[in-house]
């Protein structure tokens, strides 16, 4: 908003008028930005399957050829909102997420989920993950030993959008947050009787 623009309305308000040469008010687009930069958005829970809360040699694990899910928490996949305000303008900024992407560590590309992913059920048995879960196939066990797990990364990206004042709007850069955890990948052992 011009100056002038802005000391008619504010006069009209009964308040006071900006003298020339001071500062503007922020823009909202500017307050777009501020109010982007106090988000603490979540990272994912990186949940996996097998449950990366049980461990052999130490670490979690997994196996060859076994459709290892990757999935986060349902309950942060929500659009949060923050609003910054100052000089009569106002900008609202939503983040979105938008997608879930993993990395299964071992040097293969990344995998990517439309939503949160979902836990390994009973019924997938040994199929490829279906109805919103996502996965990924080791073909390499790791190892000599214990001692020498892949680390695995899962990253949630958020879009950025945002409404202000004077009917304004826009798209600000998006933001990723992640997090990471190792696993060991196995040979399924089979017995023989």
């Amino acid at each position: 908003m011009p100056l002038a623009a802005f000391n008619d309305f504010v006069t009209k308000n009964d308040c006071p008028a900006v003298a020339a040469g001071a500062n503007p008010p922020p823009t909202p687009a500017e307050l777009a930005q501020q109010a982007a930069a106090t988000f603490r958005l979540p990272d994912p829970s990186g949940h996996r399957s097998p449950s990366e809360d049980k461990s052999i040699g130490g670490y979690p694990f997994t196996y060859i050829n076994l459709w290892t899910y990757y999935w986060t928490d349902p309950g942060i996949w929500k659009s949060l909102t923050a609003t910054a305000s100052a000089g009569g303008n106002y900008a609202t900024v939503t983040a979105t997420p938008v997608s879930l992407t993993f990395d299964p560590g071992d040097g293969s590309s990344s995998g990517s989920c439309a939503g949160p992913g979902r836990a390994w059920q009973e019924s997938d048995g040994n199929s490829a993950p279906s109805d919103g879960a996502c996965g990924f196939q080791y073909s390499h066990i790791t190892g000599p030993g214990y001692d020498h797990p892949v680390t695995s990364t899962q990253t949630i990206t958020w879009r950025l959008t945002w409404t202000g004042s004077d009917n304004t709007n826009g798209t600000l850069t998006q933001k990723t947050t992640s997090t990471n955890g190792s696993l060991n990948v196995l040979q399924i052992q089979t017995v023989n009787r």
